[in-house]
């Protein structure tokens, strides 16, 4: 089908002033019937670049940054990010700038599901259920940066009573053992802002108190939570890291969780030690290896 007047054939539309220095349009120079450029970037390497940029941020970031991480002009990448939104890819977190979406957060964790990667982490979680006899899950920080969400869960099929919880249902990072041992590892604005979160949702009356909390699972490497999400559950958590760009990331956590009723010290310590080890091991699955948590700059 031929382009409409004033449109290039990736779909773009020409407008005035945006030609080049030879007069023509944008688009049109050194481009294949297909909509690829054979000079330049094509519109889809932008928007890829754009996506790639946004998910490598641990929070919301501006045009102008996302521009200067990408190389992109400002005008070009404020266009995407406008389209991206309309079709529920991004979102804006006001004068802070953009996140991905949950619906993209979702889309990749479905991905993940279908990956040889994923096999390798099920089976980490199914060594951890049957060490422990106890459900084991998966989770990771949410595209938005204040939520986790369960990816990957196996269920302790031989227990009669036993806490399942829903994948891909965000829940912020305040909240639980699930959350925390996440949030122990990011950074000192995040921290405020979520204990913020946290006294303005009635869940915290004292910010200093979850700081000193977050400083304990820093020490100890897991998280243990009682009732904070599931009334009569236990979580027990420890974080999941990757490299990016050769920087150290807390990427998310591996999790075991019990009803109260068939815990004990004895018991949560033994299982914090599992998780702690099977936590190491996805790491090194994800590409981190198994002892840089213990060279992470706080």
């Amino acid at each position: 089908m031929r382009p409409e007047v004033g449109e290039t054939l990736a779909g773009s539309t020409h407008r005035a002033g945006e030609d080049d220095k030879n007069g023509t349009p944008p688009g049109v120079q050194g481009r294949t019937a297909t909509g690829a450029t054979l000079h330049g970037k094509s519109n889809v390497h932008r928007v890829v670049n754009v996506l790639r940029a946004l998910t490598l941020q641990s929070g919301p970031v501006t045009v102008r940054d996302l521009a200067a991480k990408t190389n992109i002009p400002k005008s070009t990448v404020h266009r995407i990010i406008t389209e991206l939104e309309v079709i529920d890819a991004v979102e804006t977190r006001g004068t802070e700038g953009y996140v991905l979406s949950l619906d993209s957060y979702i889309l990749a964790a479905k991905l993940l599901t279908k990956t040889n990667t994923s096999t390798l982490l099920r089976a980490e979680l199914e060594r951890l259920t049957s060490a422990t006899g106890e459900a084991a899950y998966l989770g990771t920080r949410t595209a938005g940066g204040d939520t986790m969400a369960f990816v990957i869960g196996v269920s302790a099929g031989s227990q009669k009573l036993q806490y399942e919880v829903p994948l891909g249902e965000p829940a912020p990072l305040y909240l639980g053992a699930s959350g925390k041992a996440i949030l122990a590892w990011l950074d000192q604005t995040t921290i405020r802002r979520m204990a913020g979160q946290a006294h303005a949702a009635g869940a915290l009356s004292d910010g200093s108190a979850l700081e000193e909390e977050l400083e304990t699972i820093r020490r100890a490497g897991y998280s243990i939570s009682r009732a904070e999400k599931i009334e009569g559950a236990v979580g027990i958590a420890a974080p999941v890291f990757v490299v990016k760009r050769g920087e150290l990331s807390v990427f998310g956590d591996v999790v075991v969780t019990l009803p109260n009723i068939r815990t004990s010290e004895e018991k949560e310590a033994e299982i914090a030690t599992q998780v702690v080890e099977t936590a190491d091991r996805v790491s090194a699955v994800l590409g981190s290896s198994n002892h840089d948590r213990y060279n992470y700059e706080f």
